[in-house]
C-alpha cells in the first residue's frame, strides 16, 4: 500500500480475493474437476481448510480421485471445520483406493489410514483381518509405516 494514498495497491486482475486464479475460480464454478481440484490444492495451500474442503467435496462427488481422497483424509485427521470423523473417512478413502485413477502414493496414503480405522476400530468395528488387507495394499505402493505394523502385527501374534 502506499502510505500517500488511502486507495490499496490494484490487486492482479487475475486473481479472486482469494487468491485463486480468475480462470481456475470461473471453471471450479462450472464444475470441471480439474479446476475444483486445484482450487481446493490453492486453498489448502493458503490454509483455507473450509474453502480447500468445499472444493474437494464437490470435485469427489463428480467422481475425482483426488477429491474422494483429500476429502476422506480431511475426514480422518479432522480439517476443514468438519471434525474427525472415522465413518466417512472410510467411506471416501474406500471410493479413492477403488477408483482406478488414484496415484500409487495416494494409494499407499489412503490404505494406510483404512488400516489403522479398521485396527482401531475408528468408523467401523475393529477388524485385524482388514486391518492387514488394507496395510499390505499401503505397503505393496510404498508405504514404510504400514509395513512396520504389518511386521508389528505378526510378531505379536495379533495376525
Amino acid at each position: 500500500m502506499n502510505p500517500e494514498s488511502p486507495n490499496p495497491e490494484p490487486r492482479s486482475p487475475n486473481l479472486e480475493p482469494s487468491g485463486v486464479p480468475a480462470l481456475v475460480t470461473r471453471a471450479a464454478a462450472i464444475d470441471n474437476v480439474s479446476a475444483l481440484e486445484t482450487m481446493g490444492m490453492l486453498l489448502d495451500l493458503q490454509g483455507d481448510q473450509p474453502g480447500a474442503y468445499k472444493a474437494y467435496k464437490r470435485s469427489a462427488m463428480l467422481g475425482s480421485s483426488v477429491g474422494q481422497f483429500k476429502l476422506g483424509e480431511n475426514f480422518y485427521r479432522g480439517l476443514g471445520h468438519q471434525g474427525v470423523d472415522g465413518e466417512q473417512a472410510l467411506f471416501w478413502l474406500n471410493k479413492a483406493a477403488k477408483n482406478p485413477a488414484l496415484n500409487a502414493d495416494s494409494l499407499a496414503t489412503a490404505a494406510g489410514i483404512m488400516g489403522f480405522l479398521h485396527l482401531d476400530g475408528e468408523g467401523t468395528q475393529a477388524c485385524n483381518v482388514t486391518a492387514v488387507k488394507w496395510f499390505k495394499v499401503a505397503a505393496e505402493n510404498g508405504n514404510i509405516e504400514a509395513d512396520k505394523t504389518l511386521g508389528w502385527l505378526y510378531n505379536t501374534g495379533q495376525y
